[in-house]
């Protein structure tokens, strides 16, 4: 049975080792960023915004959040049969199964987080019907909003959806626009009606309280819809110490931007994606900016997908995102955070999107294992 505590989908080939074993040249680009991460020493001012440094800051990849989430659960894995020990996951915002199971399947503690009480029985019923005992339990499920405190309850939009988010009546991701401003009630509304109040736990109290000390963390993957602040906000000592190897995060500047209540022609832009940053490099992290990527009706959701018209869009769109990619600002924290603005208003204009754009990040723990695949 799957252990139940309440206080972006993986294809499902992903979760047979052979598909595994079947991505190798995927498998080089996580091996050259994450072998980069233990070459490299970064300077900075945790102090400052504009960072001078001789060496970048952030360093590029052309992965996607996906293959990284299978990659470093394979390399996880190869770890674990040397050392012939369990490592633990941790994924915030689930939404889907899927990478759950995969991890669970592949031997790891998998520590499932979603708020939403649909999503959550969803999920629970998904895991129950599509593994078997052993891998049932390998996981525990949680129904809490990751947050930056223990216990408190928040307003949470519950329809199911991967819109789904922390926030009250009022407010729409979509069009970006709010009713009522708090930093707790911006939320992507299908249905007013599905507002629930969910508890808040810290991830620091949740890893003290369920993951044994001797257990390693591999990764910690975080998708919560711009709530990032806030989350990172409770994960201070798990930081510091170092007791997560990997993080893989969306990195929305606009979504946090929007979730904090931050105009977005003011002044104040990017300062609480900054944050998230600075503290993971002041802990001694190596932060890989992977692909940027914008919602996948950006260029759809006034038009029919099959119609040519948005098919050549798109197609331009992504071409164009390659190409833009090698402009994005490595050496400076606050341009690499207003390039994504930038992204939006000037290299591709659209009067009827507003959400912008995005990339997933990793960090590495300086104190994460070098194995010998990623030297190569």
């Amino acid at each position: 049975m799957v252990t139940v505590l309440r206080t972006a989908k993986v294809p499902r080939a992903v979760l047979k080792s052979s598909a595994l074993r079947r991505r190798k040249n995927n498998t080089m680009l996580i091996i050259a960023f994450v072998a980069s991460a233990f070459a490299i020493s970064t300077l900075f001012n945790p102090t400052d915004y504009s960072v001078s440094v001789s060496k970048e800051l952030l360093f590029d990849s052309p992965m996607n959040a996906g293959n990284a989430w299978i990659l470093l659960l394979e390399e996880g894995k190869k770890i674990m049969n040397i050392k012939q020990k369990t490592f633990a996951i941790i994924e915030v915002g689930m939404n889907s199964p899927d990478q759950c199971i995969a991890a669970a399947k592949n031997n790891f503690e998998a520590h499932c987080i979603e708020p939403s009480p649909v999503s959550f029985q969803k999920c629970q019923d998904g895991i129950q019907k599509r593994t078997t005992q052993d891998v049932q339990d390998r996981i525990r499920l949680y129904n809490v909003a990751a947050s930056s405190t223990s216990g408190d309850v928040v307003d949470f939009s519950s329809s199911g959806s991967t819109g789904d988010m922390v926030g009250g009546e009022g407010s729409d991701m979509w069009f970006m626009t709010k009713k009522k401003s708090s930093p707790n009630t911006a939320t992507f509304t299908e249905d007013s009606g599905n507002i629930v109040k969910v508890k808040t736990s810290k991830l620091d109290d949740l890893i003290s309280e369920n993951v044994l000390p001797t257990t390693d963390i591999l990764v910690a993957k975080i998708d919560v819809q711009g709530f990032e602040p806030f989350v990172f906000e409770g994960l201070s000592e798990s930081i510091q110490n170092h007791r997560i190897m990997f993080f893989l995060f969306e990195y929305w500047p606009k979504g946090m931007d929007f979730m904090m209540d931050v105009p977005f022609d003011g002044d104040d832009i990017c300062k609480n994606s900054v944050k998230i940053v600075k503290k993971l490099l002041h802990a001694g992290y190596k932060l890989f900016a992977l692909f940027p990527e914008v919602h996948p009706h950006s260029y759809s959701h006034s038009r029919p997908k099959k119609n040519p018209k948005w098919q050549k869009e798109s197609a331009s769109r992504d071409k164009k995102l390659k190409q833009v990619r090698n402009d994005r600002p490595l050496n400076d924290l606050m341009e690499n955070c207003k390039w994504y603005y930038k992204l939006e208003r000037e290299i591709f204009p659209q009067d009827d999107y507003y959400m912008g754009f995005w990339s997933d990040f990793v960090a590495v723990s300086p104190k994460a294992p070098q194995i010998h695949s990623f030297e190569y």
